[in-house]
C-alpha cells in the first residue's frame, strides 16, 4: 500500500551514479495517511534507501535536495515536513537531529521508527547548504 499512497498522493525520485547504476530511492507524500492525506501542508517522506557506499556522504544529502525541490514544486504551500526514520539508525537520527525536532516514535511493522518535524523552509535551507 505504501507504494500506491506515494504515486498517488506524492512524488518518488531515483537518483543513478554516472554509470546509470540507481544508487538511491526517495519519496513524499503530501498529507497525513491518518487524515486521509486532506492535509496538503504536511508534507512526509519516505521510503529512502541508498546502497551502502553512498549513505554517509553527499550524495544522500544530494537525495534530500531533490525532494525538496520536489516538494516546493508539488505544492507551494507546504509548511512542515516530517522526517521518518528506523531508531535504530544512528546515522540518519543524527543527520535528521541537526535540521528537526522529534515529533514522536511509533511502533511499526519495520520497528520503532522516529518521526522528526521540521518547517519545510528550514528542510529547504539545510538541504540548499550543500548545493
Amino acid at each position: 500500500m505504501d507504494v500506491k499512497n506515494y504515486m498517488e498522493q506524492g512524488r518518488g525520485a531515483i537518483l543513478l551514479d554516472g554509470k546509470s547504476r540507481v544508487i538511491g530511492i526517495g519519496c513524499f507524500v503530501l498529507g497525513l495517511e491518518a487524515n486521509r492525506f486532506m492535509n496538503k501542508e504536511i508534507a512526509v517522506l519516505g521510503n529512502c534507501y541508498f546502497v551502502e557506499e553512498y549513505r554517509n556522504n553527499r550524495t544522500f544529502v544530494r537525495g534530500l535536495q531533490v525532494l525538496a525541490d520536489q516538494i516546493r514544486d508539488a505544492n507551494r504551500d507546504v509548511q512542515e515536513v516530517r522526517i521518518p526514520t528506523a531508531a535504530d539508525n544512528a546515522y540518519t537520527n543524527r543527520l535528521y537531529r541537526k535540521l528537526a525536532t522529534k515529533h514522536h516514535s511509533i511502533e511499526s511493522s519495520y520497528g520503532t521508527i522516529n518521526v522528526y518535524s521540521t518547517p519545510f523552509t528550514a528542510f529547504a535551507g539545510f538541504c540548499s547548504r550543500f548545493r
